[in-house]
């Protein structure tokens, strides 16, 4: 348990560190990957899939809807800039923007809530309570999303679950 411990750790912080211009992405990548590693290593042990199902749903559902979001704005983005003479088609191209940023918000909203699912799952067998504050701090975080409060709360919620990782105690 001891590099799943150190792997969950690790990817949390490469998360919280996501925020590096240039570098932030690929942290954030590599963060989710080696939280994965982790859990499913945790979900094995304890013998609960749920602890690695969860957090891949969440995992899959924020790339997906982030990736859709992404390519629904940019085109609306270019296109709004192409239209700029053309008010009806402005306005259409501004209302793109509008579902891109909602659809986003709804894919953060359903992938953190899946990983509190997980959280809430490894806190129960480790008896971490860090893992379920963690997790209900993810999920408030991506509903306050929309307010600056939002980004704060979810970063407090990858902040404690590293804490959590690493008050883990040591074994094998």
């Amino acid at each position: 348990m001891k590099t799943e411990k150190l792997l969950g750790a690790l990817g949390s912080i490469f998360i919280i560190l996501s925020f590096i211009p240039y570098l932030g992405w690929l942290l954030a990548v590599v963060g989710l990957v080696f939280l994965l590693i982790s859990l499913n290593a945790y979900s094995k042990s304890f013998g609960d899939s749920h602890i690695f199902n969860h957090f891949l749903i969440g995992f899959i559902v924020g790339l997906i809807g982030t990736a859709i979001s992404l390519m629904f704005g940019m085109s609306s983005f270019f296109s709004l800039l192409a239209f700029m003479e053309h008010e009806k088609l402005a306005a259409f191209s501004l209302s793109g923007l509008f579902f891109a940023f909602i659809g986003y918000y709804i894919s953060l909203i359903v992938a953190n809530y899946f990983y509190r699912r997980s959280l809430v799952s490894l806190g129960k067998y480790t008896g971490e309570k860090l893992f379920n504050l963690a997790g209900n701090l993810l999920l408030l975080g991506a509903v306050l999303s929309i307010i600056i409060i939002g980004g704060i709360i979810g970063l407090i919620g990858w902040i404690l679950l590293a804490v959590a990782f690493f008050k883990l105690p040591e074994q094998g």
